[in-house]
């Protein structure tokens, strides 16, 4: 005689491969813009240390960076 309850229900596995799915999406969407952040950033970051470099010419002397401390950064945004 079939017991009504035992194992797991179709429509449980179904959601679970959906919600599986749907996980993984959500992976690759960051992990894309993640790279796409990062190679955004070392763009900047090459670009900073070219005016760097220009400024260097020009003045033609070292100038020292002042670095802002991380609690400021934050209240400058």
């Amino acid at each position: 005689m079939y017991k009504k309850g035992q194992g797991l229900p179709w429509q449980v596995i179904i959601i679970g491969i959906i919600a599986l799915l749907v996980l993984v999406v959500v992976f690759v969407i960051f992990k894309n813009s993640s790279t796409n952040f990062s190679k955004e950033l070392k763009t900047q970051e090459d670009t900073r240390e070219d005016v760097a470099v220009e400024l260097q010419k020009i003045f033609g002397e070292e100038r020292e960076t002042i670095e802002v401390p991380a609690t400021s950064r934050s209240t400058l945004i």
